[in-house]
């Protein structure tokens, strides 16, 4: 890097007075820049300042000038850097800054704030060594600064005042002597004399006071002079700021310097300015000045004599509250009264009592206004007002609780709630004082219990709560206060969720959750509330208005339950003294009830827990059973109450009821079951509007009459049940229904009589019948509907539940008895099926209504006319078809040629295929009778005859049916399918009577269809697809395969599957004639695959175009590669069926391969004006046939075939993935054009959201899994090759893992690849070249998986593409070539001048604009020289490390990183014979290091590390290398300031030779492009000259380092800006 010239001009130096610190500044000006203070002084005139004895001060002045920055982070940082030479020494950059302000008197006021502000911090800092001469010059400094200018400035004069003020706190007569100058009788001072006074009686109360005589006497006769705002708010400002200096002074007496002084001493002099502020002052329009004067007549009340005090109140306290009414912010005039009212009630005097209403009333009102807590002063304006009546309260504490109790009457909501607020805050600050008034208090707010205003209630909680902790609920009404609170947490849901306008709305659910946290506080951490609480909670258990409170209600009662548990284990309740407790049989129906519905209020833990609890106090024998069975309940609720899905409510009931049933068990005593199911009665209305509660408090009800033996609780039960339950309720109906199904267990004849009764008591009234389907007429018929309902459900839980021996003769004899008379009238009706009957011609309508007549017409008069109907129907529909066949043969007959039986055969075909089996029997019946009565009605052949044209599509039609499962409809198909032939033979010319052996056989299949079993249809169908196969026309060929087409979509399986067979025949033998149609039919196929319906007829269809792929291969490989991508199922399905004939398979990748091999595998489009490339897109056909490859590779039988051929495969596929990086979907149509006239379908294209790259790898996949190559994927999954792959920018680094897997993987290959990929190297295609370049560079670096006759090759292969027109191609080889050090000593030593002059000619590529050659270079450098020896770099060691120079400073983190690695490799060379100027380049390369170890990026950081660590051990210091050992570790964090600043006292101590050298390096680096490296520099800078003795200072350059760390202060970037000024910090004692 270039060095700034930094020339020292000796004489200037010398001509220097080194005594005068005033002499640095004269050469520095003070204009700034837009941005940050300038230093505009030449390079001559900074050495000039540097040649004083003391460099410190120049730095200082340096800091100071840059102190005003544009950043105020740097400005944080120079103001601390000035601090940090200050603290060292304070007299140089105090006495410094002193003069720089003196000289430059026309400094920009934010920078003089600045410096003011730096001066200011370390006279804090540094008061106790600033001696008496400096402090009295700064005093003068800081008085000028703030008195300059008449005009307020405040950032400035504040600053100067602040300087005063720190210097006061050991300095103060000095202070005080200059600023009376300044305050002089007579004359009004200046206003930050005033200020500065003030703030000076806060900062030093002991120095301060004694001058306040002197200062009083001055100041009193000037307020009559002061006529502005300013200055008398000054003077009031600093009138209250003296009070308080006064108070404190005389509070600490025991401490003050004059022990007499007191609060008389200063009372006539406060009494006169109070009286000019109050009564003259005080009328001011001005707002701000008569919150000042407030503020002070408060302080000055305290200093006040009582008798004037008194005399003054009757016009102080109006007068200050009448201030309220003009200003809208009161905190002020708040905080002056209680000053004043603190003064009034000194030892416990009276004199307010005059005033004390008119306080009360005013207080009051300010207490009423809610404190907005966004404005935090309303919020302490409000703080204050409730302090005022604390204070009040120490002399008039029984008139203000009256005071405020009276207010509570008052039914405002305002009111109310300030007044709870005031008794809130003197319940918790007096409580001694009020120890007598807490009866009072209590019955005083009784008052507001029925408050419906939920603020009100808000705060009157917050009472309570506060009463609580001050033992006031223990007093009579405490209850009460508990109850309310109770009562809150009841509290409904709220209406609606709206948020409401009003920012103080509480609502219902925000009120009943502060209560329940409340009711929780008071038993969990108020000890005094156990007595209160307990056992008062238990009363709220029952009551129906404490339900919703059920869940704090039960938490709070398990809490004290279980500590009176634990400390009295043998206490009991005594109910029979507590009367308003609840039983224990109601407690336990309660909390039984309420467990029942855990979600509810989320209560379900605490009830349980409850319940638990409270097992001592409701029956002795219950705590065991209950103590093992609740925490299990407890853990079930806790592991599926969150969560709704595994949340089962019945589930829940079960165990609860189970718990019951043993809880009745476990006492055993029939008393007690009375007493519970009394209960249970009692507590019914509870639950009026609660169904889901009610549910389970009925099905509870019947587990109680399940246990007991006593008839009449079972009847009060039932009668109870019936009485309440709403029949309108499904829940209460399931509840009851099953309650009675557990009461029948026990008492069947009760449960079934109450049923009875119910029956006719409250049915048969009003309804005729428990079913009566009859219209709804009235309401009571609704009602009597529902109650038929729950009697029902009420019975089939009976019959559920009841004993087995004692429900059957109860089912026949009392209940059906009494269910029959309601089945009378039920009644079925039918609706009649409809016909189809549109007429067409006649033939559809005959057809259509003749075979859509249902298989058996019935009629249904009785059972004795069914067998008579029947005949006779049957006779009619036979009579019918005859009538129809008739028909149909006289209209044949007078057309009896293939056009005649084609217009009637059309309409016969829609039922040929009917679902119906009767219907499409019916139609091969017609069907035979016509085809019979053509062929004997055909004229006889030469006279009109003509070609049978139709033959075709009649054998399409008819062949399904050769296996349709009706045996008849075979039969008759296969006497079709044999006229049909005849005919066809009568058309060629042949006689009726002629003997054709084949059509002649098919009676024989006749007889074998007789059986429906599938091997044999199977083979039937065969045999007639032969028959076909040879009598079917070349011309019909075409016709009748797509007609059969149709066959592949019967509805029957076994008729689609002939088809299908029939088809597969015809492909096998005549296959050879379809060439022309393969597209078509592949087409047709593809649409009927995907209506298929049946798995078998689906798999022969697709083995049937294998069938033709073996007679059509290129064919039907072109027809199935135009198909869109992604292939459909379809497709893919033709793909692996082909796959599967090993033969065809290999076939197909020959020509795949062909395909990849001689396609363009992309289109470019390109700029044209520039010629670049601006996107580059897949051709369809090879991407298609990639695809395809992918599909077929996922067929199992293709295994052999694919390992056979892997090594054209995975080559292949490997440059296709290559190219297709980064490319986009394919423009172009995917689809040839269609060579039949008739084809009107669209053609296709790719699917514009595929990504080739990804399909091309995917495929590649699918090779590797069809191999089994599992280890080798996970590798590959792992490294995340496949998206590398993907990736344009990065494919190649995907292609390298590849090759180093494969070498691993499979060594065997590596050859054959090698074979396969070297064409590549000659493609025009750049990224076919960089596939092979890159993956030969791979296979060298993993030793040719150990075949070494293949690195020659492979080199040689590199070096011919050294000149590629590819940069990438020419970086892939250097890589290979530098790969050959992985192969072994031998071959690097074979290759070593070869690769060696590579590397070096990589390294001056001319054509690398980014350094992607050179870095390869380097990084193949760093690995051969880890395997050469020194005698074969001997020669050229020096040159590489001066080439790699220039790197170490390039603009790319990876060639930095490169070079610092080949660097420090290069030390292993370092110890031999080239050691000396190997050691000289480490030294002149030493800085540069260092400061790259804190580089922006991490690998650099690495790299540095690295070198380091290998130098450490060349370079001849042990603690060096020590620290480069234990602290440049890679990975580890580096506290890199802390490590150099160690590093830095090292190097001074074993290099003192070199630190100048280092310092200069350093200085060179002050220019870096990277502001990070410039501030490393600057900081080591700093760390070396900081930690220089004084005796080695004289080897530096002091001048030039100091000059350049002052110029660093102006650099662009804020970062170096606070390096430099951190640096010089260190500097503090040059």
């Amino acid at each position: 890097m270039d060095e700034t010239d930094y020339s020292v001009d000796v004489d200037i130096m010398a001509a220097m007075d080194d005594n005068d610190p005033s002499s640095i500044y004269q050469d520095f000006d003070s204009d700034s820049d837009s941005g940050h203070s300038s230093l505009s002084y030449s390079i001559t005139s900074v050495e000039t300042a540097f040649s004083l004895r003391k460099k410190a001060q120049a730095l200082a002045l340096a800091l100071i000038e840059a102190a005003y920055d544009k950043s105020t982070q740097v400005q944080t940082i120079v103001g601390n850097s000035l601090f940090d030479i200050g603290k060292k020494q304070p007299k140089m950059v105090l006495s410094s800054a002193q003069y720089y302000l003196k000289k430059h008197s026309k400094l920009p006021i934010g920078h003089r704030v600045v410096i003011l502000n730096a001066m200011e911090r370390i006279v804090k800092e540094t008061i106790d060594e600033i001696e008496a001469p400096l402090a009295v010059d700064l005093v003068n400094l800081a008085s000028e600064e703030m008195t300059h200018n008449k005009e307020v400035m405040p950032d400035w004069q504040t600053a100067a005042s602040n300087l005063l003020v720190a210097l006061g706190a050991n300095y103060c007569n000095e202070v005080m002597e200059e600023i009376l100058k300044k305050f002089q009788p007579g004359t009004l001072p200046h206003f930050f004399v005033v200020q500065t006074m003030a703030h000076l009686a806060s900062a030093n109360v002991f120095g301060m006071v004694p001058f306040m005589k002197a200062v009083l006497g001055t100041m009193l006769p000037m307020l009559g002079m002061a006529k502005h705002d300013n200055m008398r708010w000054a003077f009031s400002t600093a009138l209250g700021k003296f009070c308080e200096a006064i108070l404190d002074y005389i509070a600490n007496i025991d401490k003050a310097p004059d022990p007499s002084v007191h609060k008389d001493t200063y009372s006539l002099e406060m009494y006169s300015a109070y009286d000019i502020l109050f009564n003259v002052w005080l009328k001011t329009n001005e707002a701000k000045l008569r919150l000042a004067i407030v503020d002070a007549v408060g302080h000055m009340t305290n200093l006040m004599t009582s008798d004037k005090l008194e005399e003054q109140l009757p016009r102080l306290i109006p007068g200050i509250l009448g201030l309220y009414r003009r200003h809208n912010e009161p905190f002020h005039i708040t905080e002056g009264l209680c000053n004043v009212l603190k003064a009034a009630v000194a030892d416990e005097s009276t004199i307010l009592e005059p005033h004390l209403e008119v306080l009360l009333n005013e207080l009051h009102r300010q207490c009423c206004v809610t404190p907005d807590y966004a404005n935090p002063m309303t919020v302490k304006n409000h703080n204050e007002v409730l302090r005022c009546f604390a204070v009040m309260s120490q002399s008039f504490c029984d008139r203000i609780i009256t005071y405020l109790l009276q207010k509570l009457e008052l039914a405002n909501e305002k009111l109310r709630i300030g007044t709870l607020s005031i008794l809130k805050h003197l319940i918790n600050s007096l409580d001694a004082l009020l120890e007598n008034k807490k009866s009072l208090i209590v019955t005083g707010l009784k008052i507001l219990l029925p408050e419906s205003n939920n603020k009100v209630k808000k705060m009157f909680a917050q009472v309570i709560i506060a009463m609580a902790h001050h033992g006031y609920l223990e007093l009579e009404g405490g209850e009460l206060m508990v109850e309310f609170i109770v009562r809150q947490c009841s509290l409904p849901e709220d209406v609606t969720k709206k948020r409401s306008a009003d920012p103080e709305f509480v609502s219902n659910d925000a009120l009943r959750s502060m209560c329940d946290n409340i009711l929780h506080l008071g038993t969990t951490t108020i000890a005094v509330m156990e007595s209160v609480l307990w056992p008062f909670l238990l009363e709220c258990l029952v009551p129906m208005q404490y339900t919703s409170a059920m869940n704090a209600l039960c938490l709070g009662i398990s809490h004290l339950a279980a500590k009176k548990r634990d400390e009295s284990p043998d206490e009991r309740l005594n109910y029979d003294a507590e009367p308003n407790l609840p039983k224990p049989c109601a407690i336990i129906a309660r909390l039984m009830v309420m467990a029942g519905r855990p979600l509810k209020g989320r209560r379900g833990i605490n009830v349980i827990k409850a319940m638990q609890a409270l097992a001592p106090n409701l029956h002795d024998n219950l705590v065991e059973l209950w103590d093992t069975i609740t925490p299990k309940l407890i853990l079930y609720l806790e592991d599926n109450l969150h969560e709704d899905e595994k949340w089962s409510q019945k589930s829940w009931e079960d165990l609860l009821l189970k718990l019951l049933s043993k809880t009745l068990d476990e006492v055993d005593d029939e008393e007690f079951i009375c007493e519970i199911g009394e209960a249970f009665i009692e507590q019914v209305p509870l639950y009026q509007n609660r169904s889901d509660e009610k549910n389970f408090m009925y099905k509870c009800m019947g587990v109680v009459m399940r246990k007991t033996s006593k008839r009449d609780l079972v009847d009060k039960l039932l009668n109870e049940m019936f009485s309440s339950v709403k029949h309108t309720s499904q829940f209460e109906r399931e509840g009851c229904a099953v309650g009675l199904g557990f009461c029948a267990s026990s008492h069947l004849d009760a449960a079934i009589k109450k049923l009875e009764t119910v029956t006719k008591e409250k049915m048969l009234k009003k309804g005729s019948g428990l079913f009566s389907l009859g219209f709804i007429k009235d309401k009571s018929e609704v009602d009597v509907e529902q109650i038929k309902s729950t009697v029902m459900l009420c019975y089939g839980y009976v019959t559920m539940y009841a004993p087995p021996d004692l429900i059957t003769s109860r089912i026949e004899g009392t209940i059906l008895r009494s269910m029959n008379p309601h089945f009378a009238n039920i009644k079925i009706k039918l609706d009649p099926r409809l016909t189809e009957a549109e007429t067409f011609e006649l033939v559809k309508i005959s057809t259509d209504c003749v075979y859509a007549l249902p298989e058996q017409i019935m009629t249904a008069k009785g059972k004795e006319e069914t067998y008579e109907e029947a005949k006779e129907q049957e006779e009619l529909v036979s009579l019918t078809f005859e009538s129809l066949h008739a028909l149909l043969t006289e209209i044949l007959v007078k057309n009896c040629t293939p056009a005649g039986i084609h217009d009637i055969f059309k309409h016969l075909e829609p039922w040929l295929y009917s679902i119906n089996n009767h219907e499409r029997e019916r139609s091969m019946n017609t069907t035979l009778v016509l085809l019979q009565a053509y062929f004997e009605n055909m004229q006889p052949y030469g006279v009109s005859m003509s070609t049978f044209s139709n033959m075709s599509t009649l054998l399409a039609r008819l062949v399904p049916r050769c296996t349709d499962p009706v045996l008849s409809i075979r039969q008759n198909a296969i006497d079709c399918v044999q006229l049909v032939l005849k005919t066809a033979l009568r058309y060629e010319g042949f006689s009726p009577e002629h003997k054709d052996q084949m059509v002649d056989a098919l009676p024989v299949l006749k007889d074998r269809v007789m059986k429906g079993d599938p091997n044999i249809l199977f083979s039937v169908v065969s045999d007639l697809s032969k028959v076909l196969s040879k009598k079917i026309p070349s011309d019909q060929l075409r016709n009748f395969l797509f007609l059969l087409f149709d066959g592949l979509l019967d509805f029957q399986s076994h008729s689609s599957s002939g088809a299908c067979v029939v088809l597969n025949s015809v492909f096998k033998s005549r296959g050879h004639e379809l060439h022309s149609d393969i597209a078509d039919i592949i087409d047709e196929l593809h649409d009927k695959l995907t209506n298929i319906q049946y798995p078998q007829t689906r798999t022969g269809t697709l083995r049937s175009i294998r069938t033709l792929s073996s007679h059509n291969l290129p064919a039907v490989l072109n027809a199935l590669l135009s198909y869109q991508l992604p292939f459909d199922d379809h497709i893919v399905d033709c793909w692996k069926i082909i796959a599967k004939d090993a033969q065809l398979a290999g076939n197909v990748f020959d020509q795949i391969l062909d395909i990849l091999a001689q396609s363009m595998p992309f289109e470019e489009k390109i700029d044209q004006k520039t010629q670049k490339v601006l996107s580059r897109y897949a051709t369809p056909l090879p991407l298609t046939a990639v695809c395809a490859l992918c599909e077929i590779f996922k067929v199992e039988e293709t295994e052999e075939v694919v390992i056979s051929n892997f090594h054209r495969l995975f080559s292949s596929l490997l440059v296709y993935c290559g190219c297709m990086a980064g490319t986009k979907a394919p423009r172009m149509e995917s689809r040839k054009e269609k060579t039949s006239k008739k084809e009107k379908k669209p053609s296709i294209r790719i699917h514009v959201n595929i990504n080739p790259a990804r399909l091309s790898g995917e495929s590649l996949r699918q090779l590797f899994i069809r191999i089994k190559s599992d280890d080798l994927l996970a590798v590959l999954d792992k490294d995340n090759v496949w998206v590398t792959l993907e990736d344009q920018n990065k494919y190649q680094e995907g292609v390298t893992c590849m090759a180093r897997e494969i070498t691993e993987y499979y060594p065997q290959q590596v050859a054959k690849i090698i074979s396969c990929l070297t064409s590549s190297l000659s493609s025009l295609h750049d990224p076919q070249r960089i596939i092979g370049v890159s993956f030969f560079a791979e296979l060298i670096n993993q030793r040719c998986a150990g075949d070494m006759s293949l690195v020659e090759m492979l080199m040689n292969n590199l070096l011919g593409r050294l000149v590629d027109s590819s940069l990438i191609v020419r970086m892939f080889c250097i890589r290979g070539l530098g790969n050959i050090a992985s192969v072994g000593s031998e071959q690097v030593q074979k290759f070593c001048t070869t690769v060696l002059s590579a590397m070096m000619a990589g390294m001056d590529d001319k054509e690398d604009p980014d350094d992607d050659i050179t870095l390869e270079a380097m990084s193949g450098l760093s690995k051969i020289l880890a395997e050469i020896d020194e005698n074969n770099i001997r020669a050229i060691l020096i040159n590489i490390t001066l080439r790699i120079r220039p790197c170490f400073e390039k603009d790319r983190s990876s060639v930095r990183a490169a070079a610092f690695s080949l660097f420090g490799n290069l030390s292993r060379f370092g110890n031999g014979p080239s050691k000396a100027p190997f050691l000289e380049q480490i030294h002149t390369n030493f800085v540069s290091l260092l400061l790259h170890v804190n580089d922006e990026d991490s690998e650099v950081k690495k790299a540095c590390k690295f070198c380091l660590r290998q130098f450490g051990p060349l370079m001849g210091s042990e603690n060096m290398n020590e620290m480069f050992q234990n602290h440049l570790l890679e990975d580890a964090n580096l506290s890199y300031g802390e490590f150099m600043y160690d590093l830095s006292k090292v190097l001074i101590a074993d290099f003192p030779d070199k630190v100048n050298f280092y310092v200069m390096g350093n200085v060179s680096f002050f220019k870096s492009l990277w502001s990070d490296i410039r501030g490393n520099a600057a900081m080591l800078s700093g760390f070396l000259l900081g930690n220089l003795r004084q005796d080695q200072r004289n080897l530096i350059s002091k001048e030039h380092v100091c000059g350049a760390l002052i110029l660093l202060l102006k650099d662009q970037s804020a970062e170096v800006r606070i390096k430099a000024a951190e640096a010089m910090s260190l500097l503090y004692d040059y």
